[in-house]
């Protein structure tokens, strides 16, 4: 297998969006080029270092994912993809992955513009009009960004729109009492910390996963068989946000 195979790269903030990413790709049919004691090593797998992970989608296109170390990282981390793209046209898709981090319930839909500071000028992408512009060598661009449409007062859910506030409105959803239990519990902690998204969902996750930690609990918030119902809610979410798409297209169960 070339080291040129054409691919779709995902570039994300850290090791936690890394982790629902895997889940939820795994979830959709890719297989994880990972390998693992009991599966055959795809050879592409070797291209996955420096924490990236790689997947197999339904039609064998090869799939990257890359935290960036941060938000601040994850726009130069995707402009580096796209640098020198004239000579490198392997690269058939460019999905950003980002916090939307605001605290209100309106979303905002992540095109366009949003594609500019990669260093693109507007003569180098058309939008195609399904959530994705096109650039000049080919190259499809899109943004997912992390949001939830659900009321700001919902029991157990934080108000930041982040990648915690989707996965713990899903977890309300599917588990009331819990999140009702883990609202209890932030409420009544002494001298407690300044808010944060995360005291929310790692609170699901030591209440419910001690075991697992905190990536394994993210990628086990799309296995069915673990949480039934709980990844028809986080599509829900991410269906109104206008992620869904984005991301169905790229384990090719749709076509953007």
């Amino acid at each position: 297998m070339s080291a040129r195979e054409a691919e779709s790269v995902v570039v994300c903030e850290g090791y936690h969006d890394r982790a629902f990413w895997d889940g939820m790709l795994q979830h959709l049919g890719c297989v994880s080029v990972i390998p693992v004691a009991d599966r055959p090593r795809d050879p592409a797998a070797e291209f996955f270092k420096r924490g990236h992970y790689g997947y197999r989608s339904q039609r064998l296109a090869l799939i990257r994912i890359v935290p960036a170390g941060g938000k601040a990282k994850v726009m130069p981390a995707a402009a580096d993809y796209l640098r020198d793209r004239q000579e490198q046209p392997m690269l058939t898709r460019l999905i950003v992955n980002v916090d939307d981090d605001s605290e209100g319930a309106e979303v905002v839909r992540h095109q366009g513009a949003s594609v500019l500071p990669l260093g693109l000028s507007p003569d180098d992408w058309q939008p195609d009009g399904k959530e994705l512009v096109t650039l000049d060598t080919g190259t499809r661009v899109g943004v997912v960004v992390w949001q939830c449409l659900d009321s700001q007062a919902t029991v157990g859910v934080p108000a930041k729109q982040t990648l915690e506030r989707l996965v713990c409105a899903a977890l309300a959803e599917v588990y009331p009492r819990r999140a009702q239990a883990v609202q209890s519990w932030l409420d009544n902690r002494p001298k407690p910390p300044a808010d944060s998204p995360k005291a929310f969902s790692w609170s699901h996750m030591a209440g419910w996963y001690p075991e697992e930690g905190g990536e394994a609990f993210l990628k086990l918030l799309w296995d069915e068989h673990v949480n039934p119902g709980l990844p028809a809610a986080l599509q829900r979410r991410l269906e109104a946000g206008g992620a869904w798409n984005l991301i169905a297209g790229l384990a090719e169960t749709v076509t953007p």
